[in-house]
């Protein structure tokens, strides 16, 4: 358990205590000031867990060929291993922090690579199939499917990522299933079929005057 998760739990007991000792009162101002200060202390435990890992970076970003040679790789592996896990962490609330891991971590391997030690060359293209499975991880969902051959004619179509889903900086939100859906029209008349629109009372769930929303889920 990190320091993340400890925090995090120890804040979620602290709430849960407040809400059996009745700590909110009529304008829930104690509790508001409570969950203002446990932001604030998780926000400075986040800044000096990246500051730490700032250092670390701009430490290893400084070292030449010579020092690398006396460096275990597994060392340096385990290094940018726990970095990645500290920024994932860190990427809950504020997914922009990655990009700093990861332009560090292209930076390092590419100094692997130019290296004039074969042992080093080597690491660095194993380092090269860790960094793409870490970008295979953190790779966006598509933004649509476009689905056809469906036994219903108007289950077709292309269908968009829940924009609700995504936060403020165009990231997934966490802990959100990933679905997609397309509205289709009301029609009443004999062609429904023929075009693809939907018939009232047909398929998918009401959401407005345009239409009816139909679900895709990822299986």
């Amino acid at each position: 358990m990190t320091m993340f998760d400890r925090h995090h739990q120890q804040q979620q007991q602290q709430q849960q205590q407040n809400m059996n000792s009745g700590g909110g009162n009529g304008n829930g101002e104690g509790l508001a000031d409570q969950q203002q200060q446990a932001a604030q202390r998780m926000q400075s435990i986040e800044q000096e867990a990246r500051h730490l890992c700032q250092a670390v970076m701009k430490h290893f970003s400084s070292l030449n060929e010579e020092t690398l040679k006396r460096i275990p790789s597994e060392a340096v592996k385990q290094t940018s291993f726990k970095l990645q896990c500290i920024y994932e962490r860190l990427a809950l609330s504020n997914p922009h922090v990655t990009f700093e891991f990861f332009s560090f971590w292209r930076s390092l391997i590419w100094k692997y690579l130019t290296s004039q030690s074969l042992p080093l060359k080597l690491f660095g293209w194993e380092q090269v199939g860790d960094i793409i499975d870490a970008c295979r991880d953190n790779a966006p969902p598509p933004k649509a499917f476009i689905v056809s051959g469906a036994g219903c004619s108007f289950i077709n179509g292309r269908y968009e990522f829940d924009p609700s889903k995504v936060d403020k900086y165009g990231f997934v939100q966490p802990n959100v299933e990933i679905s997609y859906e397309m509205i289709i029209p009301f029609s009443k008349g004999p062609s429904a079929e023929s075009t693809g629109e939907c018939t009232d009372g047909e398929g998918a769930e009401a959401t407005s005057k345009q239409g009816k929303k139909i679900t895709l889920f990822r299986c």
